[in-house]
């Protein structure tokens, strides 16, 4: 259950300057272990400044509103998925016929909220008779108490348990503009708007307190790293493949530069000798949104940007499969790529991965980790054109007559169009970023309504 609490005042004089302030508390007994951490109290502290009404601004006949405001705060979060109480989960067994708990939480009463401190600085305008409008806004976020999933002694009967122990930094600038180009007075005039939308996020682990057990451990999905992003992407250094004895090998590069030949499972293979490859997340965003009128009508289309960020591809290219049998026993993928018939067209096992028979002469590639190297990582920026939208409003006099006080025809056509940066041409949204595999596109689709208004 929760209960909250929650305060808010605003000040105002002479329509010039502003304060303002919150409080408020939130209760919850999903951290109910111990009563101190049930609540986090949040608050905000924030001024702003209406320049325009100033004497020495009110005289600039184009600038319609200028404020410029500045705010910290505090915010709390939790995550349902976890608890300060011992909880189990019932499954049911085919085997036995019969139904089975396991440990899903551990208790830890020291479990609390996660806590965000956030600055703020910005600034609201118009210009031009409010024919150009919007804001920007810059922030900087510290998280702290994070929930993370640490190790801990396994004679206490787990191996890993979720506690507050993460630190972050968040920031950036988000940027909104409104723009009424050409003014419709009327119906039959010609009218122009755009609306485009920009944001800039680079985030940073500053502290976390498990560290990967080893290099393998540290390729994995999730794994945080002391001054890297939350959603970093980690890569082994790929340095080919090397045919030795008929024996093709799996080359990567330590950290000191030199080739090795072991699998990267293996101790051999370090944390140090990991690569960064880039953030999953994009770091840029930004949409526009052009819109058209005329006598009615209506047309406007979302382009959507994405970039800054990398994602891996083409992984079924690192795979093989196949043994004495042929290929009879396939575990590691649902169906055969075709990149398996580079190798049988052309033979090469210095570039191509053996497959059938072969590919049991494959030493340092288990099939299911090879894919993780960086020569699969490419830049995942792409641009979207998301939607088009037709509309059509009646005229008020025709619709009056059969008595609808207004009547709108709408058509929308969605995920017309992508332009990716990557040379693989692969729509980013329709890859599994972190291990390459592919996902179903998005199919485009079609909506047709009708508004009507009586």
């Amino acid at each position: 259950r929760f209960y909250s609490l929650y305060f808010n005042a605003n000040y105002v004089y002479d329509s010039r300057y502003s304060l303002s302030a919150s409080w408020r508390l939130d209760k919850t007994d999903l951290f109910g272990a111990d009563p101190k951490f049930r609540g986090r109290p949040l608050w905000s502290v924030g001024a702003s400044w209406n320049a325009h009404n100033e004497s020495f601004i009110r005289d600039i006949t184009w600038i319609d509103a200028l404020k410029p405001r500045v705010s910290y705060g505090l915010t709390g979060n939790i995550d349902s998925s976890v608890s300060s109480y011992l909880t189990g989960e019932i499954k049911y067994n085919d085997f036995i016929s019969d139904n089975y708990a396991s440990l899903k939480n551990p208790p830890n009463d020291q479990l609390r909220w996660e806590k965000t401190q956030t600055w703020n600085a910005g600034i609201d305008f118009s210009f031009l008779g409010y024919r150009v409008s919007g804001s920007f806004d810059y922030y900087h976020k510290r998280g702290s108490d994070l929930l993370c999933s640490t190790d801990v002694d396994p004679t206490n009967g787990v191996t890993s348990v979720v506690i507050n122990n993460g630190v972050c930094l968040n920031h950036g600038f988000e940027l909104q503009l409104n723009g009424h180009i050409l003014e419709a007075r009327n119906r039959d005039q010609f009218g122009i708007n755009a609306y485009l939308n920009l944001s800039f996020n680079k985030n940073e682990i500053i502290y976390v307190n498990k560290a990967p057990s080893g290099g393998f451990d540290a390729l994995m999905y999730g794994r945080l790293h002391k001054g890297y992003p939350i959603s970093g992407l980690f890569s082994y250094d790929y340095a080919g493949l090397e045919v030795v004895d008929g024996m093709q090998y799996v080359m990567w590069r330590d950290h000191e530069g030199q080739k090795q030949n072991s699998s990267v499972t293996n101790d051999s293979f370090t944390v140090q000798d990991i690569v960064y490859s880039g953030t999953l997340d994009p770091k840029f965003v930004g949409t526009f949104t052009p819109e058209f009128t005329w006598k009615g009508f209506s047309l406007s289309g979302m382009f959507a940007y994405y970039g800054g960020h990398v994602m891996r591809v083409n992984t079924d290219d690192m795979t093989a499969e196949g043994s004495m049998n042929g290929y009879g026993f396939t575990t590691n993928i649902q169906a055969f790529p075709s990149s398996y018939l580079n190798y049988w067209r052309t033979g090469d096992v210095s570039k191509y991965f053996g497959n059938g028979y072969a590919s049991e002469n494959i030493i340092g590639a288990a099939d299911l980790y090879s894919k993780y190297g960086n020569n699969n990582v490419v830049p995942a920026d792409y641009l979207k054109l998301r939607n088009i939208v037709l509309g059509y409003t009646f005229p008020e006099q025709l619709t009056r007559r059969i008595g609808i006080n207004e009547a709108r025809l709408r058509v929308q056509m969605t995920n017309v169009a992508t332009w990716a940066r990557n040379n693989a041409g692969k729509d980013p949204e329709a890859v599994n970023a972190f291990d390459g595999t592919n996902r179903n596109k998005a199919p485009r689709s079609y909506t047709f309504s009708l508004f009507l208004n009586f």
